[in-house]
């Protein structure tokens, strides 16, 4: 006997706890409703516990509306009356999805293709990152640049540097490119989210690990403070070796619902080998070029990295001036394009827990689009396109 399984939704209804339960043409509805209404309730232990909700009758087809506890769901998919159970999808007017045109940037440019033929178009699933917040832990970001026009917070800097420079400075000219591939005006994938710029990295890019700890420490406390956002951690930042320091504090983010989105590395080694790569509970992004083939000059590789996305040339702010701009290669700018797509789901399913984050990146991606990528590593490329 084939085991049922639970149908999840890419874009859940609500705060994702409706569910629809189709029952078998020959199941009694009343005793249905009574069994599994008992069950749900039996299985929940807070206010999702609310049971049958509706009943519905198309022709000969039996339907149930239920709020519930996911957990609580799993055990009612196993009654003999059930035929199938799904996740209630969110719908909305065809005209949800907005284009974007001469976006300047291939990497932005290819978030909504499934093949390396760009249009300088950009039309996402999801909103444009309003009421997202992302920590950008870096080398800073430029204050006064004009891709961010009033939505750049500066956060703490946690560098060695003495004296310690302001998260609103970026000497290394790394933190500010990340920065606008997330949520630059012209070159971010979410261009209405909010900024706070964390600084832990030098003007040579150099950091320590315990001062990630402690900015990912810091993100979890602000972000609790807040009042009717989402929040995301972007570490566009890779150190060799594995720290179960780091990996714990990444867990302690996404326990607080905050997904942390961060980089494999670069240099063509194994990503389970590095910072914040080897971390189970982070968002480990590999890159691919303008052709959508994996650089294994550039990109590290393994079985720890969960989707891939553009990071080679990609085109953003820099921060030698107020609009000037640069092109750099590697995983930082592949994670940035993940955090930006990250935060547009969340501003259009601001309910949706980090799982359901993870499975929308997954089911919603190209899978088996990238040449040339390794043995071992995942074939899944990054997508946001309105459609299927």
């Amino acid at each position: 006997m084939v085991k049922k399984k639970l149908r999840m939704a890419m874009k859940p209804a609500g705060d994702g706890h409706s569910y629809i339960i189709k029952l078998k043409e020959n199941a009694i509805v009343g005793a249905a409703v009574v069994n599994m209404g008992d069950a749900i309730r039996k299985n929940s232990k807070n206010i999702f516990a609310a049971g049958v909700k509706k009943v519905t009758t198309v022709g000969r087809k039996k339907f149930l509306k239920v709020r519930a506890e996911k957990r609580a769901i799993e055990e009612v998919l196993d009654f003999n009356d059930v035929d199938y159970i799904e996740q209630d999808v969110q719908v909305s007017a065809a005209a949800y999805c907005a284009t974007e045109s001469n976006i300047a940037s291939w990497g932005k440019d290819s978030l909504d293709k499934r093949t390396a033929v760009m249009d300088n178009k950009y039309s996402p699933l999801g909103n444009d990152g309003a009421v997202v917040r992302t920590y950008v832990v870096d080398s800073g970001v430029r204050q006064d640049h004009d891709e961010f026009t009033g939505r750049l917070i500066l956060g703490p800097s946690y560098t060695n540097d003495n004296p310690q420079p302001s998260s609103g400075e970026d000497q290394f000219n790394h933190g500010t490119l990340v920065a606008s591939a997330i949520a630059g005006n012209l070159y971010g994938a979410s261009n209405k989210a909010t900024l706070v710029s964390v600084r832990i990295l030098d003007g040579q890019g150099n950091g320590f690990t315990s001062d990630l700890v402690t900015a990912i420490g810091y993100a979890i406390t602000d972000c609790g403070q807040q009042q009717g956002i989402r929040c995301t951690i972007n570490l566009s930042l890779s150190g060799g070796g594995t720290s179960q320091a780091a990996a714990d504090a990444i867990e302690q983010a996404v326990q607080a619902n905050i997904p942390v989105i961060g980089a494999a590395g670069n240099g063509g080694y194994d990503s389970c080998n590095t910072v914040p790569g080897s971390a189970p509970e982070a968002i480990v992004v590999g890159a691919v070029d303008n052709q959508f083939a994996f650089p294994s000059s550039i990109s590290n590789y393994g079985t720890c990295i969960d989707i891939l996305a553009a990071g080679v040339d990609i085109l953003g702010a820099s921060s030698f001036g107020p609009t000037a701009t640069t092109t750099k290669s590697g995983t930082s700018f592949a994670t940035a394009y993940v955090t930006g797509v990250v935060n547009d789901y969340l501003s259009a399913v601001p309910s949706a827990s980090v799982l359901t984050v993870k499975q929308f990146l997954s089911g919603w991606a190209t899978r088996n689009a990238v040449s040339n990528v390794p043995s071992g590593t995942d074939n899944v490329l990054l997508y946001v396109g309105c459609f299927w």
